[in-house]
């Protein structure tokens, strides 16, 4: 009888967590004198996101904002408690232009969604970040003071960085405590913009996704036109990031010169991160001077570059310092410097293609796919964690896995399909080196 109590007792208390858990709506023909209660409605939504934001209780949670452009930033919401338990914040279904775009920057921190606090398990769905009027930059989970967000999950949007330098469109964990957890997600967001003129250094710079914290995931983002490296892992000051994951982005075009010695495709200043299946491509600028700036340059300890490609870049393709990195099934060609570096200790490199014409099926019009009797098809080794290409195509397909970011597929061999960024609306502008 006690036992089927306890059962009793605990399946009404996880009935009644999933009866708490609430929707609420935000649109731009809301009111904000409409109740909480109110606002689980559509017809009676709330006005503004902060406002939305106030009704959320905690896990379960979840706020839909209608298409248009929210003249806010967020510094705050609830926390959940797990992902299965967590507080989201969305697009409702179907609408894909919700905007932030404050006209001027709200928080100290300088980007459109802050979070320097404890916050943990939250998830941002759709909403788009534009830092373009505030000159500041997208989304920032930052551990100043001891603080220590973690699982934030930002996902299906678009970024753009403002006029502002040091920084980038999203910093995940920047001046990160020692110890801190990280373990955030970006995953399907286009990123472009930000940076200063001058070439005045790192102070002009602004990257797309900058890394200072450890077990972060960065995937299936479409980077291009920063003013600094498309993706950065940064680990000083007693800072550990590592065991980040770096898998199927696109890095390209880079055109602002905030830096001329601060363009990569990826830097890595960590250990035990996994850098595989990223297109690296059409990054023409950069000190000529600077052989470091590579499309892949990574120091640290026991890292992994595994099936990148890299092309038409300007200056080195990869450069390996540190210890004990493994390096294999990559392709460079048509990089102005030298195609690999090493200047690392206990390096593995292997089964990769280096100035060779992989015959790509179109490169010129970046289109990386192999094409039948490309060198690099069955040259690979296989690797356990590396399951799929870029395209999702399982490997290997032959003998052996394909080396490259595509695995080939006599089936298809058309381009993958690339999601464009929406147009910025009549009236707005990217703000330009």
């Amino acid at each position: 009888m006690k036992n089927l109590v306890m059962v009793l007792l605990i399946g009404y208390a996880l009935s009644a967590g999933a009866a708490d858990a609430a929707t609420y709506y935000v649109a731009k023909n809301g009111s904000n004198g409409n109740s909480c209660a109110q606002a689980q409605s559509l017809a009676t939504a709330k006005l503004t996101v902060a406002a939305g934001i106030g009704c959320l209780g905690g896990g379960g949670d979840t706020l839909l904002l209608r298409n248009g452009d929210y003249n806010e930033g967020i510094t705050s919401s609830p926390s959940g408690t797990s992902w299965s338990n967590k507080v989201r914040i969305a697009a409702y279904p179907g609408d894909a232009s919700v905007w932030l775009r404050p006209q001027t920057s709200t928080n100290g921190g300088g980007h459109v969604i802050f979070l320097d606090g404890n916050f943990h398990y939250l998830e941002f769905d759709g909403v788009n970040l534009d830092g373009s009027l505030s000159g500041t930059g997208g989304l920032w989970t930052s551990t100043n003071n001891g603080n220590d967000p973690h699982h934030i999950r930002f996902q299906n949007a678009e970024v753009i960085a403002g006029a502002t330098g040091a920084g980038a469109a999203i910093d995940l964990g920047a001046h990160t405590k020692i110890g801190a957890t990280g373990s955030n997600e970006v995953r399907n967001v286009v990123i472009h913009g930000g940076g200063l003129p001058g070439l005045c250094g790192y102070q002009c710079a602004s990257y797309g996704v900058y890394i200072k914290g450890p077990n972060n995931l960065v995937e299936n983002t479409d980077i291009y036109d920063t003013s600094g490296a498309g993706i950065q892992i940064y680990n000083a000051d007693g800072d550990a990031a590592d065991n980040n994951i770096l898998r199927n982005n696109r890095i390209h075009d880079i055109t602002r010169t905030g830096s001329l010695d601060e363009v990569w495709g990826i830097i890595n200043v960590g250990s035990n991160n996994q850098i595989y299946n990223n297109l690296i491509y059409g990054i023409k600028i950069g000190n000529p001077a600077n052989s470091g700036l590579a499309g892949i340059a990574s120091s640290g300890n026991s890292n992994k570059i595994w099936n990148n490609t890299i092309y038409n870049k300007n200056n080195t393709g990869i450069v390996v310092q540190g210890s004990s990195t493994d390096v294999r099934n990559n392709i460079v060609y048509l990089v102005t410097g030298s195609p690999y570096v090493n200047n690392g200790s206990g390096t593995v490199q292997t089964n990769n293609l280096f100035g060779v014409d992989p015959l790509f099926v179109n490169g010129s019009a970046n289109n990386f796919q192999l094409q039948a009797g490309s060198p690099a098809v069955n040259a690979g080794t296989n690797l356990s964690t590396v399951t799929t290409d870029f395209a999702g195509v399982s490997r290997p397909q032959g003998a052996a896995a394909d080396i490259g970011a595509f695995e080939y597929s006599a089936q298809d061999t058309s381009p993958p399909t690339v999601t464009l960024p929406p147009a910025v609306p009549s009236g707005l502008r990217v703000v330009a080196n």
